[in-house]
């Protein structure tokens, strides 16, 4: 175990299991932090650029920052033979979440198991099963629909034409207005919890690059109101 700076704690979305910060986790930890108790050390792989990738222990990483400390405890794990440093972060942060006091959700273990699949092919699906936490039966049923959501190669089919911009706006503007028509979803979807919502279908369909593709749209959609607006 050793302290390290915070500065060189990397937390990697595509390797922690979890979908979300659980914001009243944060707190209690930083209560008491601020009050003097000291918590369990964290777990980090040492990656080829030197940083350290938190594999178990973002909640306690963010409020260590919140309280304005600079280093924390750490136990550095080895990868094993063959097995990079987010793979090995990622297995031992599925291992550390079985025992952990927040277990995951069935949508995270979704998730997670869905990644092994694709990137850890190699695994069998009783081994995803004990790594993720649920019946190698339901690893079996995902590992299908992924497989059937994919579909064969077609080298033999023509060139698709791409939708122009204007094409693209107008079906997503359908869908939204489909939506919307029946029986009012949209007011019914506008919840609190859309965000999430949101958030969780885009990691799902984008991966890694969910926080950029929601920016994209995000971005379409202000500058959608900016016109309207001065339109108005």
């Amino acid at each position: 175990m050793t302290a390290i700076p915070l500065d060189k704690i990397r937390i990697i979305r595509g390797v922690w299991p979890r979908h979300f910060l659980d914001e009243e986790r944060v707190a209690l930890f930083e209560s008491l932090l601020r009050s003097g108790e000291q918590l369990d050390p964290i777990e980090v792989v040492l990656s080829a650029d030197g940083m350290y990738i938190d594999a178990d222990g973002v909640h306690r990483c963010c409020a260590f920052r919140r309280a304005g400390l600079t280093e924390i405890e750490a136990v550095v794990i080895v990868p094993e033979e063959g097995e990079s440093a987010e793979s090995c972060a990622f297995r031992r942060a599925l291992e550390t979440a079985t025992r952990s006091s927040l277990p995951l959700t069935m949508a995270e273990r979704h998730t997670a198991a869905l990644r092994l699949i694709e990137t850890q092919p190699e695994i069998s699906h009783r081994a995803v099963a004990r790594l993720v936490g649920v019946a190698h039966s339901s690893v079996d049923r995902w590992a299908e629909e992924m497989a059937e959501s994919a579909g064969p190669p077609d080298n033999d089919s023509p060139t698709v034409r791409l939708p122009t911009a204007d094409e693209a706006a107008h079906r997503l503007v359908g869908f939204l207005a489909k939506l919307d028509q029946s029986r009012g979803l949209l007011d019914y979807l506008a919840s609190s919890r859309m965000g999430h919502h949101l958030a969780e279908a885009f990691e799902r369909r984008m991966g890694d690059e969910a926080l950029n593709q929601a920016r994209k749209v995000a971005k379409w959609v202000a500058g959608a109101v900016q016109v309207l607006e001065e339109r108005a």
